[in-house]
């Protein structure tokens, strides 16, 4: 079966996974050994608790930029556009008030729970501690499925991209996605670089949000679909017509 056309070239793809690992394994574990020697903080080499707990000590900023990145993965991004395809532009907007609310919610739950509990490093210490052994073994079996479901979603929906895109093999991205672009710096720096990269991810999607933002309602387009405001808008509205 011969491969369809793609958009980019496959090096493209190829330069995505091994350049950008590449450099935020270079960018995060740099920025954590500088925290360490200069700053007192976190840092490569140090205790079990500072490795999976950032020592307790994240500006808001991180914690900000890391809610950021951690919601904007490909369901997001793909369906919330399809939604907005299908039904106009309220499908876009309904799509992200539904998520705001869990994270308005999680957000008043997590304070709560810091307050009573402000030692325990993971959900589960506080279910063992308030229903026993057995719910503590049942939420660890949950927490451990949620992780491989969502982890194999995440591999496997940027895989799938790269592979629409540039041509490159879904296999090889979706091996090398999680050993060169995630497991270095995580290794090295912790929870900490985690959170570091993380900021960077979110630096990466604002400036694709502002550049797709100027294209589409300033300057680009054929002059029939966007462009300017009022033909995102009536493009918009048009699509309802599709609704079902």
């Amino acid at each position: 079966m011969e491969a369809l056309p793609t958009t980019l070239d496959q090096w493209v793809g190829w330069f995505t996974v091994l350049g950008f690992g590449f450099a935020f394994t270079v960018l995060t574990t740099g920025i954590t050994a500088f925290e360490s020697s200069m700053l007192g903080k976190g840092g490569l080499g140090k205790t079990s608790e500072e490795f999976s707990t950032a020592g307790r000590n994240l500006g808001m900023g991180l914690v900000a930029a890391d809610i950021v990145s951690q919601w904007t993965w490909a369901a997001t991004l793909l369906m919330s556009s399809n939604m907005c395809w299908r039904v106009g532009i309220s499908g876009s907007y309904w799509y992200a008030a539904g998520a705001s609310v869990q994270i308005m919610l999680f957000a008043i739950l997590a304070t709560q729970v810091k307050r009573r509990a402000p030692n325990m490093r993971t959900f589960m210490e506080l279910v063992r501690v308030r229903w026993g052994k057995g719910a503590h073994i049942t939420f660890i079996c949950f927490a451990l499925t949620t992780n491989v479901v969502v982890s194999a979603m995440l591999i496997l929906g940027g895989a799938a991209t790269l592979n629409a895109l540039t041509g490159m093999s879904t296999n090889a991205a979706a091996f090398l996605i999680p050993i060169v672009a995630c497991l270095p710096y995580t290794l090295m720096g912790g929870l900490r670089a985690t959170f570091l990269a993380h900021y960077f991810n979110t630096l990466v999607i604002f400036l694709a949000l502002f550049i797709f933002m100027f294209v589409g309602y300033v300057g680009g387009g054929d002059g029939s679909v966007y462009g300017s405001p009022g033909l995102v808008l009536d493009s918009l509205e048009a699509t309802t017509e599709y609704a079902g």
